[in-house]
């Protein structure tokens, strides 16, 4: 077996440009999360509902700069779930409240 440092390179860069262009999915994942929450503010039991929007949201825009999303959605959809779940236990702290675990089979709805 021979290496060759431009091989190597090569391949490297591809890796590269591959956690570039997941870490650009994350970061509209990151702003479009808030989005939903701001939409939904005063509505209870719209998780399903504001995940479902985010994914879809997120589809589209992977699609859109040639992401293959089949690859990405279930990474993106449990990335989804920790930021939910993180956000509401850090919720229930500051308020002094029990941390209910709030996770389904359709994914991670807000508690209340």
């Amino acid at each position: 077996m021979t290496f060759s440092l431009s091989a190597i390179a090569s391949a490297l860069s591809v890796a590269a440009s591959v956690v570039q262009s997941s870490e650009v999915i994350f970061k509209a994942g990151a702003e479009l999360i808030q989005v939903a929450e701001d939409a939904y503010t005063h509505a209870t039991g719209t998780g399903a509902t504001k995940k479902a929007a985010v994914l879809a949201a997120l589809k589209a825009f992977a699609e859109d700069i040639g992401q293959n999303w089949d690859e990405l959605k279930d990474e993106v959809s449990s990335w989804i779930d920790m930021v939910v779940q993180s956000w509401n236990k850090l919720k229930a702290l500051s308020a002094g409240t029990a941390v209910v675990d709030t996770t389904t089979e359709a994914g991670t709805v807000a508690a209340a």
